[in-house]
């Protein structure tokens, strides 16, 4: 079974709100601070599609995160 990038966004993001509740948001960020800090730019990038996911379970990924690249998640800069 072969999942996509947007469908593994949708199954962690789901799975953060289950495991961290109301501070899921906040938990995400504090990844993508390790993730930028540590300079995995695409980890840091996937990791803020994870935080910016709409909190409906059936909410269809943004046509707009498709193609978006690394440079996405680079401080200016950097």
């Amino acid at each position: 079974m072969n999942v996509t990038l947007d469908e593994s966004i949708a199954i962690y993001a789901r799975a953060s709100r289950k495991w961290f509740g109301g501070k899921a948001h906040e938990r995400t960020q504090e990844r993508i601070d390790q993730l930028a800090k540590a300079g995995d730019w695409e980890g840091a990038r996937v990791h803020k599609l994870v935080r910016e996911r709409p909190s409906r379970t059936d909410a269809r990924p943004a046509e707009a995160h498709r193609g978006s690249t690394v440079s996405d998640a680079r401080p200016a800069g950097g």
